[in-house]
């Protein structure tokens, strides 16, 4: 058998938006998630994180991937909860929608650690975008097509990863045929 050497951690429920395909927050899907689960509606302690850290440090977990039930940097202590981790000589990989994501945001999150990163973009035009995205922003929009080449320019161990995800949906097939390549 193969050794384990990832864990994945929730740390939040919360997130900047409620999309249709959402499972988590999208319309129709959140009261059933979260309603027959409200124990998971909250967001992780650094005491919580930080055994979790440890036990999986013990078992031989080098890398924590931190995957979305919400967006990772909606966590009000994203910083603290990477320094906790690189200090626990892991590698960090985080999945985001990169829409609450500053150029420094992104920095401080490279000199924390942060070595891979998933973007998850749904469209490069803003008209398609804020229908899949909801509720957002054109600065929300800014930020997420930004944050690839933020990520690419600050980051300091083995490069940013750009994933370009594009989920088809009947509202909006002509729509995003015209994104998709």
């Amino acid at each position: 058998m193969e050794n384990v050497n990832t864990m994945s951690i929730k740390v939040t429920s919360k997130c900047n938006y409620a999309c249709g395909m959402c499972p988590f927050h999208g319309e129709g899907y959140s009261a059933d998630y979260f309603g027959q689960r409200p124990e998971l509606k909250r967001d992780m302690t650094l005491e919580e994180i930080e055994l979790s850290l440890k036990k999986a440090k013990d078992f031989g977990i080098s890398t924590i991937d931190f995957t979305p039930n919400g967006e990772f940097f909606a966590h009000k202590q994203w910083r603290e909860i990477l320094e906790l981790t690189s200090k626990n000589g892991m590698k960090i990989t985080v999945t985001t929608n990169g829409g609450l994501l500053s150029e420094k945001d992104i920095q401080d999150a490279c000199d924390l650690g942060l070595s891979h990163v998933a973007v998850s973009i749904d469209s490069i035009s803003y008209d398609t975008y804020k229908v899949v995205r909801k509720p957002a922003t054109k600065q929300s929009f800014e930020n997420a097509i930004h944050a690839p080449i933020y990520f690419k320019q600050n980051s300091h161990r083995g490069g940013a990863i750009f994933m370009f995800k594009c989920k088809s949906q009947n509202s909006l097939k002509t729509k995003m045929n015209l994104v998709i390549f």
